[in-house]
C-alpha cells in the first residue's frame, strides 16, 4: 500500500486520513501517475 501526498516532506504531525482538515498535497498526483503506470505495466507482463 502506498499513501500519496499525506504528508509533506519534513512534517512531523499525524492525522487521520478522513479528518475534515486533511489536505492532499497535489505535488504528490505526478509520483502517485507514475507509480500506478508502472504498476499497470508490470501487470501486462505477467503470463
Amino acid at each position: 500500500m502506498a499513501r500519496l501526498g499525506v504528508r509533506r516532506v519534513g512534517d512531523t504531525a499525524r492525522r487521520d486520513l478522513h479528518a475534515g482538515d486533511f489536505d492532499v498535497d497535489e505535488e504528490a498526483i505526478d509520483v502517485g501517475v507514475e507509480l500506478f503506470t508502472a504498476a499497470a505495466s508490470l501487470d501486462r507482463n505477467l503470463p
